[in-house]
């Protein structure tokens, strides 16, 4: 599953000479957000100024920015997945990755996807029903979280259905209960990928230009 979060930018051709004074002015982004099928898609468009860049620097300059604006949102979604404990395994924390930006012809695009299959849900809630079998496993010990699957368990394990129920438990050879069955498992929407967004608009447009001014002034400074 992939969240992406995008960004885009528009330059144009014009004199390098007042390139650098544009970019120190071109510290906002305007930005939208909305959702698109299995992800989140943001949208990002730079301030007009920055129509002074010039052709030649523009798309390494674009490429800059881009990269270091993903690492701001990357860093904080993983800063909110911890905040709401969110961590397990480890896996979803570590499958949030930005991608190296893709600019051509002066508009370009950064993604931060999100490996972790479960990653969406956790984002928007849900329920999860089995797709083949009677019930669902969910763990109960160390263990069994560490395993993941009954299916990967070391030793046997039995079913025990309570009377009168659609619930059980699967329990090992000592009888403990390693894993819940359940029918169904409804699981709240915990947004990690948006407000890393959301609450981070400012910094993001202040990487964006500062990555970007950072090409630019080392071009003047040759």
């Amino acid at each position: 599953m992939v969240l992406p979060a995008r960004a885009g930018a528009a330059g144009a051709e014009a004199a390098s000479k007042g390139a650098v004074e544009a970019l120190r002015l071109a510290q906002r982004l305007r930005g939208t957000r909305t959702q698109q099928g299995s992800g989140l898609t943001f949208e990002f468009t730079l301030d007009s100024r920055l129509d002074q860049v010039a052709a030649a620097l523009r798309d390494q300059a674009l490429r800059a920015g881009l990269s270091a604006a993903a690492n701001v949102v990357e860093g904080a979604a993983k800063l909110n997945v911890r905040a709401q404990d969110l961590i397990d395994t480890g896996n979803l924390l570590n499958s949030i990755q930005a991608t190296e930006p893709e600019v051509s012809g002066g508009s370009g695009e950064v993604l931060i996807t999100v490996g972790a299959e479960y990653g969406r849900i956790q984002e928007w809630g849900g329920t999860i029903v089995p797709r083949e079998a009677k019930a669902l496993a969910v763990p109960l010990t160390e263990g069994a979280r560490k395993v993941g699957s009954p299916r990967g368990y070391p030793g046997k394990l039995e079913v025990r259905w309570r009377p009168a129920s659609s619930k059980g438990v699967l329990v090992d050879e000592q009888g403990v209960a390693q894993y819940a069955l359940v029918r169904q498992v409804t699981i709240p929407a915990r947004p990690y990928m948006r407000p890393a967004v959301d609450s981070h608009q400012a910094e993001i447009a202040n990487a964006f230009a500062a990555g970007m001014r950072q090409v630019v002034e080392a071009a003047a400074a040759k």
